[in-house]
C-alpha cells in the first residue's frame, strides 16, 4: 500500500480495490496479506500491449508502428530486429 501511495499517489482504498479486482481476475493472489503474481510478466505485458493497441490505435498494429518512432531514429540493429519480427509474423 505504501508503494502505491508513494509511486502512484493512490489512497489506501484505491490500492485495496485494485488488488481485489486483480485477484478476482486471476492475475494476483493474496494469502495472509502476501500478494503474489499468478501470471508471468510477459503475459501481463502482452495484455497491456493489446489493450493499448485497441484503445489508442483502433487495434491497428500498422497505426502503432507508424506513430511509435516519432522523431526518434531507429538504429540499424533495431530496424533489422523489426524486419525479422515482421518476416516471422507473416509466415
Amino acid at each position: 500500500m505504501k508503494l502505491c501511495h508513494g509511486k502512484l499517489g493512490w489512497k489506501k482504498s484505491t490500492t485495496y480495490t485494485v488488488l481485489r479486482k486483480l485477484c478476482e481476475r486471476g492475475i494476483l493472489q493474496n494469502e495472509n496479506a502476501v500478494v503474489s503474481a499468478l501470471i508471468k510478466h510477459e503475459e501481463a505485458q502482452r495484455y497491456e500491449s493489446e489493450a493499448l493497441l485497441d484503445k489508442a490505435f483502433d487495434g491497428s498494429l500498422l497505426k502503432f508502428l507508424t506513430a511509435f518512432p516519432g522523431n526518434h531514429q531507429l538504429s540499424f540493429k533495431e530496424a533489422e530486429q523489426l524486419k525479422r519480427i515482421i518476416e516471422e509474423a507473416t509466415k
